[in-house]
Formats: C-alpha cells, sequence, structure tokens
C-alpha cells in the first residue's frame, strides 16, 4: 500500500492524518521521508495512535539514491483493510532494509566517559552530561543530531578498541587527521592504538551526540562528531579536492546551534531536531548542483 501527501502527516494539514489509516493499525506501516526527520514523527505519531506494527529505520529517500538505488514512483492506492480486506498483524520477523545503513552515528554498545560518573554506554547519554573530549577536556553534549534506541543498523567495529561506528562518520586518525569510519585500514594509529581488526556489525541503536569543539571520546577513540560526505575527508569541486575538510565544514555550520545552547541551554533542543536535518538535506542539494555552480557556492570558504 502507498499514500502519498504524508509530509505533514498528524498535523492540521487536511492532506493527512492517523484517520486516514483507520482500520489498519494491526497492519505493518512503512514510513518514510526525504532524510528520515518526519518520518520519525510520523512513526511516534501512529504509536500513539494504537498502530502496532510501523516501521522506521532512521534514513530516507536521500540516503536510499545516494547508495544507487533508483525511486519507483507510483500512484496513491487505498489500503486493503479500508476495503474489508485483511491484513496480517504480525511484524516481519526483521524489519525490511529500505533504504542503506545508517551513516551518522554510533552504536549504543560503544561506550563514553561522563564527568564524575565514569565510562557508561552511548545508549545512556543525555543532553548535559559532560563527556571526554579532545585534549582530556569534558564539555557538555548540547544537542543530538540522531537518538534513536530502537533503529537497527550496520556498523563498522575496530579492535580491539571496540569502537562501533557508522561508515560515513569521522574518526581521527594519526598523520591523516579526521576520516570517514570507512577509510579506516588495518595498521592504521588511533588514539588508543594501532587498528587490528575491522568488521562490519549490526546492532539496534543509533546514537550522534554533538559537543562545543566538535569531538568526543568513544571507547577511547578521538571522535567527530560528524559525517563525511563524498567519501572523503575533505570537499570535492566535480574530480577536484579543495583543502577544506568536512570536519570543519560540519563544525562551522554547527554554529549558530552551540550558540543558542550556550545562551538558552540544551532544554530548548530537541533530540533528532530539524537543525541536523537541514545541514544534511541542504548539502545533499549542494552535492546534486553542476561543478561550477558548486565551485561558485563554496568559493568564499575555499578562500578562506
Amino acid at each position: 500500500t502507498f499514500m502519498e501527501d504524508l509530509n505533514k502527516f498528524g498535523t492540521s494539514s487536511e492532506k493527512s492524518s492517523p484517520s486516514d489509516l483507520e482500520g489498519c493499525e494491526d497492519c505493518t506501516i512503512v514510513v518514510y521521508c526525504n532524510s528520515g526527520a518526519r518520518a520519525l514523527q510520523a512513526a511516534t505519531i501512529l504509536i500513539n495512535a494504537g498502530f502496532k506494527n510501523p516501521i522506521y529505520n532512521g534514513l530516507g529517500v536521500v540516503q536510499w539514491q545516494q547508495a544507487g538505488y533508483p525511486l519507483v514512483t507510483s500512484s496513491s492506492i487505498v489500503a486493503p483493510c479500508q476495503e474489508g480486506l485483511s491484513c496480517s498483524g504480525e511484524a516481519p520477523s526483521e524489519a525490511p532494509t529500505l533504504f542503506p545503513p545508517g551513516s551518522i552515528c554510533f552504536s549504543g554498545q560503544s561506550t563514553v566517559e561522563i564527568l564524575e560518573k565514569g565510562t557508561v554506554l552511548m545508549r545512556e547519554v543525555k543532553v548535559g552530561d559532560r563527556v571526554k573530549v579532545k585534549g582530556d577536556k569534558y564539555e557538555k553534549v548540547y544537542f543530538f543530531g540522531h537518538r534513536d534506541e530502537y533503529l537497527s543498523a550496520t556498523y563498522l567495529q575496530f579492535s580491539p578498541a571496540g569502537l562501533e561506528i557508522s561508515r560515513d562518520h569521522m574518526v581521527f586518525v594519526k598523520d591523516r587527521g579526521a576520516l570517514p569510519a570507512s577509510k579506516v585500514e588495518v595498521g592504521d594509529v588511533l588514539a588508543n592504538g594501532v587498528v587490528k581488526a575491522i568488521r562490519e556489525i549490526k546492532r539496534t541503536g543509533a546514537f550522534a551526540p554533538f559537543t562545543a569543539s566538535g569531538t568526543i571520546v568513544v571507547n577511547g577513540v578521538l571522535s567527530s562528531n560528524y559525517i563525511a560526505f563524498q567519501n572523503s575527508p575533505v570537499l570535492k569541486v566535480g574530480s577536484t579536492k579543495t583543502h577544506v575538510t568536512y570536519q570543519w565544514t560540519a563544525h562551522a555550520f554547527m554554529a549558530p546551534l552551540r550558540i543558542w545552547s550556550s545562551h538558552f541551554g540544551g532544554k530548548l533542543l530537541r533530540d533528532n531536531g530539524a537543525w541536523g536535518s537541514l545541514g544534511y538535506e541542504a548539502y545533499i542539494w549542494l552535492l546534486r548542483q553542476e561543478s561550477y555552480i558548486m565551485g561558485v557556492l563554496f568559493l568564499p570558504i575555499m578562500v578562506v
């Protein structure tokens, strides 16, 4: 069953509301949007309205397209359960992978150090906690770019550190700077030693805490708060690599949110907030432009 125009699901919009799916409370319903942020809101509304089997994996259409998969367009159709037909009340044993695995997070099994608390699981970290960052300092978590205890995602696990990190999330490597995790190789030196093995692992839970420095120590490994695009640690315009790192670019983009947090506190910021989604979608749009357009738009940054 496919229903379009659910972009304002659960709001005052006349386009859609939970009543549009009345009678489908026991059906398996897949929820998705452009980047994943609005789908989370829709899935939450469905659960609160009594729907038993919504499926949401935290990502969206842009990640699907990035992975090279095609989009199929079809017209809206009436849900079968609204025509007197039955649908199974059992959800699949494993939610189907509609989109590529998570690209912006650490697993909930990863660990961080919190001031005066010691080592805790990533899933236990909250806004306001002071976590260990670069230089053996402690900074407050002021925001979560993503925080989902139930999302099933695939991570890269580095041994012996035990760090579990998504492929695009950046980690600091000796003599190489902040790299997407997918670029780390066996033999590379992290903050707590040499990488001896790398493997993929599935976990439930995805977490992306942000700190003032843009860094966080996870499983003893100095890591970034941010992801890299283009499978590269630096911005590329066409086939040309620039000197602008994604660590610098992402940290600059987050500056207004850091300033807001310092003045008004983290209580006014929401996990899975619109700011992170806005930045992600804006950057995806930029990467889709012709090289000369990208060059013009990024010129002020590249000459700094």
